[in-house]
């Protein structure tokens, strides 16, 4: 198989042949620059090249001699001929390709190491076994027992291993020498890195993973006993990408793992005297890079003396020409791929006959070419600097970490590799941010957030149970965005916050049991930070793959507020195919900024025109009072207020806004019961504005104060309001939760809306919202611990407008995914596609929500939903229930719910 390189035969469009080959082999460096269209970061698509024709002399022996040298510094490759027998094969479904691999594992050491195949190994043993009872139990536990036969042959190589290669961590290592039974289980329940290998192959396209519930289900339909009954060509394309993804493990440039940017050269494969067998893996591969997209670093040499039966002989370019070919087929690929060609990553080429003579290139090629080595690493992941450095990247840190650990200790927000949720800190801000389903990750200090949150993950677990005992009930997953972190000098919104996850708790508290058929939902909660300051971050770089893995994640609710960084998230999430629908969001031109952007409120204009019509209704005399205009929302609100004041006409009594610059002690309100004081600002200085008013006016003098729809979390947050200077004074505000507000105190009490009973999702919704705060230990199942924990922290006595306005959130994506099952030939098992349920949430309105009728037919902006003024007589005081002062509808005035 090896000769030397000067005694081996030239032939015609040798030197271009290997000029080629050199090329290819030749991995492109790593650019942090972004990369444009149709480029690549730090890899590239490989051709199978397929050369047809007689072989002058050994070429696949020429190339290995070539692919060796130097020793100690070599291309991982592995020569194969196709024609003859393969021995230590026998019983694989792929004999070539398992002979590839153990060439690639065990004789051939590349630069950069050893290549370990966690996943094809497991697959190909298991594609070779056939399921015994055992000792008379059922199928499920030979299926354990064979898997826990493989686990403990195969943690030993996985322990030995680094972890850049598929190895264990140090950590996961001691768990399986001391963890008894427990990681076993683990493994086979794919929890995130000691189960990483059945949680892929759960997650990978091939055999539809989703008709098994679990990973032992899965691997029982790889053995000989269930050949039958699944698709053969399946199966041997999951060996095939299982092949590919251990290979594409080990050349990832990753963090600071050296061993993966010392690879500098793509694994070469060369197949000689390709027969029928030979072919059917090539294609396999070619089906797979079709079908998944993924770039992995084989560079397949294929030679045959007449090509495959399903490619004709005609046309097939010389050799001479094969970088013009294979420039060509870079140029194509991109539409080859997109229309699934059944040839799209093969390049073929035609081997000369022995009469054409060679030219002088071709005869000096060989002995030119001596060796084939890869290029020398960056000098940053060279042995000898890479220890030097990591012992640097060690020390400082150790040095320098302590006020690093205290905060993020604090916060809750150091690295926790087997939670699931993703934790980071975010230096600007000093908070913690990401998101979370599980109590491994909760945000925020305040109790009560705290506690909704651990509810919401509760049922969680609920739902995740119950969905793997039926999986025909759809697991609905979406994200709850928000700021659920603030700093410590700023008033905080969190009861406002814990007043939507009381909504979604609710919702999941209907949905997710056993005794129903309805979808099942689970709740993921981002933080992005006071403000939303890392919304756009946070997107990028954790819910994008999030929503690319996790295909029961239909959407986004909540958003906080309108600031750039939340339309900025809007917008990437829009570009993700991703619908949001906002509860609190009233800026005026979201909806342009993304086409899948649904808002449950109208927006700034109803609410400057409701305000001006109430002022001119009660014929009060309007003044708005605002900050600087620097955000959309105040912008919008003011520039609208102005807008609706002049087409109400001369008969409409306003005065020029009023503005302050730093603070509302800037500012003087005009006094007495025949005004109206419109707060158009942020919650965080409505207290100042209120005190300012009560110092000027008095209690008794005040003007009637109606504060922006902003101001509910100021109502929402009891120690806010808790101050001696606003005993007794009257505040209004603009309220987007109109018939759950005006449900009252006896929706909480008794689980009856005190109006609007005849209302069924409002009847639901407040039998709902009792059962939430009933504080008993005899809770029905739906109930858990945190949520007992919840029903006794304080709150207040009636439904805030962010529990109903979240629960109807919720109830339009599980009511898109019930009409979505609706059509005909859907399959219960799959999940519509998140863009469908975008569509569904147009296409069927309306839905009937607790908050009143929700429709996107007509606008995406919430254009006809009503708005009311809510008054509370006494802000002061925490007992206080509001009551409905004036609701506006679609242009005009209503009557309040009674």
């Amino acid at each position: 198989m090896t000769g030397k390189p000067q005694e081996e035969p030239p032939f015609q469009g040798l030197h271009a042949l290997l000029d080629v080959i050199r090329d290819l082999v030749d991995r492109p460096r790593w650019s942090w620059r972004r990369p444009k269209e149709g480029e690549y970061r730090g890899d590239r698509p490989l051709p199978i090249l397929s050369l047809v024709g007689a072989a002058p002399g050994d070429v696949p022996g020429a190339l290995a001699t070539r692919l060796n040298q130097p020793e100690r510094d070599k291309v991982a490759h592995v020569i194969v001929n196709a024609a003859d027998p393969l021995p230590g094969a026998a019983g694989a479904l792929l004999p070539l390709l398992d002979v590839v691999q153990q060439v690639l594992e065990w004789d051939n050491q590349g630069t950069g190491g050893r290549l370990r195949f966690q996943h094809y190994r497991l697959a190909s043993w298991l594609t070779r076994q056939t399921i015994e009872p055992v000792d008379g139990r059922d199928a499920r536990a030979a299926s354990l027992a064979l898997l826990r036969t493989w686990y403990k042959k195969d943690r030993p190589q996985a322990m030995a291993g680094d972890a850049a290669d598929g190895g264990l961590p140090w950590w996961a290592r001691l768990l399986v020498v001391v963890g008894g039974p427990l990681p076993f289980w683990l493994w086979t329940h794919r929890w995130p890195i000691v189960g990483r290998v059945p949680r892929w192959f759960m997650r990978q396209p091939f055999m539809v993973p989703l008709h098994s519930t679990t990973f032992v289900g899965f691997a029982e339909r790889l053995t000989t006993g269930r050949r039958g009954t699944e698709d053969v060509e399946q199966i041997k394309k999951v060996l095939v990408h299982a092949f590919l993804r251990d290979l594409r493990l080990a050349y990832r440039p990753r963090g600071l793992r050296p061993r993966r940017w010392r690879r500098t050269a793509y694994v070469v494969l060369v197949l000689d005297d390709v027969t029928e067998a030979g072919w059917e893996l090539l294609r396999l591969v070619n089906d797979v890079r079709n079908e998944k997209g993924d770039l992995d670093p084989l560079l397949v040499v294929a030679r045959s003396d007449a090509p495959p039966t399903w490619k004709s002989p005609h046309g097939i370019p010389p050799v001479r020409d094969v970088q013009s070919v294979v420039d060509r087929w870079y140029r194509m690929l991109p539409t080859l791929r997109q229309r699934q060609e059944g040839e799209a990553r093969f390049v073929f080429a035609r081997l000369p006959d022995p009469s054409d003579e060679p030219s002088d290139a071709d005869r000096e090629a060989w002995p030119k070419i001596r060796s084939l080595p890869p290029r020398k690493p960056a000098w940053l992941a060279r042995k000898g600097v890479a220890v030097a450095v990591t012992a640097l990247l060690i020390a400082v840190p150790v040095l320098t970490a302590g006020a690093w650990t205290v905060y993020r200790w604090a916060a809750n927000c150091l690295p926790s590799p087997t939670s699931g949720a993703v934790a980071r800190w975010h230096d600007a801000l000093g908070q913690c941010v990401g998101y979370s389903d599980n109590s491994a990750l909760v945000f925020g200090q305040d109790q009560r957030l705290r506690l909704a949150q651990l509810a919401v993950f509760e049922q969680n677990a609920v739902a995740r149970d119950l969905h793997e005992a039926n999986p025909e009930r759809p697991l609905v997953s979406v994200v709850y965005f928000s700021g659920l972190t603030h700093r410590e000098a700023d008033p905080g919104t969190d009861h406002s916050i814990a007043e939507e996850l009381e909504g979604l708790l609710i919702r999941q508290q209907q949905h997710n049991r056993k005794e129903q058929t309805e979808p099942l939902l689970r709740v993921v909660v981002a933080n992005g930070g006071s403000a939303m300051k890392a919304a756009p971050e946070i997107v990028r770089d954790l819910l994008a793959p999030l929503l690319r893995d996790d295909p029961t994640v239909l959407g986004v609710i909540g958003m906080d507020r309108t600031v750039p960084e939340t339309e900025t998230a809007i917008a990437l999430l829009g570009h993700l195919g991703t619908a949001v629908v906002t509860m609190v969001l009233t800026g005026e031109n979201l909806g342009e900024v993304s086409p899948l952007y649904f808002q449950l409120p109208p927006g700034n204009r109803v609410q400057a025109r409701m305000v001006v019509e109430y002022a001119h209704r009660t014929s009060r005399q309007l003044t708005v009072y605002h900050p600087p205009a620097d955000d959309a929302y105040i912008k919008t609100l003011v520039e609208e207020t102005s807008t609706a004041v002049e087409e109400r006409g001369p008969d409409m009594r306003a005065r020029q806004p009023v503005r302050w610059e730093r603070s509302p002690d800037e500012v003087d309100v005009r006094c007495g019961g025949g005004e109206v004081a419109f707060y158009a600002g942020r919650e965080g200085q409505f207290a100042a504005f209120l005190n300012r008013v009560v110092g000027l006016c008095g209690r008794d003098g005040s003007p009637t104060v109606v504060g922006d729809d902003s101001v509910i979390r100021f109502v929402a947050q009891q120690r806010s309001r808790d101050q001696y200077e606003l005993n007794g004074l009257p505040v209004s505000w603009v309220d987007m939760g109109g018939r759950v507000v005006a449900a009252g105190r006896s929706c909480r009490d008794e689980g009856i809306p005190g109006t609007n009973r005849n209302e069924q999702p409002l009847v639901a919704f407040c039998d709902g919202y009792n059962l939430l705060y009933q504080v008993s230990d005899a809770k029905p199942p739906a109930a858990n611990d945190y949520a007992r924990e919840l029903a006794r922290t304080p709150g207040p006595p009636w439904p805030g407008q962010g529990v109903g306005l979240a629960y109807d959130a919720a109830g339009l994506f599980i009511a898109a995914v019930r009409r979505n099952q609706q059509r005909p030939g859907h399959d219960p098992v799959y999940l519509p596609h998140r863009a469908a349920i975008a569509q569904e949430l147009i296409e069927r309105s309306p839905f009937d929500g607790a908050t009143g009728e929700i429709s996107f037919r007509d606008s995406r902006t919430g254009a006809q939903r009503k708005l009311m003024i809510a008054r509370i007589d006494d802000i002061g005081d925490a007992s206080a229930v509001p009551r409905c002062e004036f609701v506006y509808s679609d242009g005009r005035p209503e009557s309040c719910p009674g």
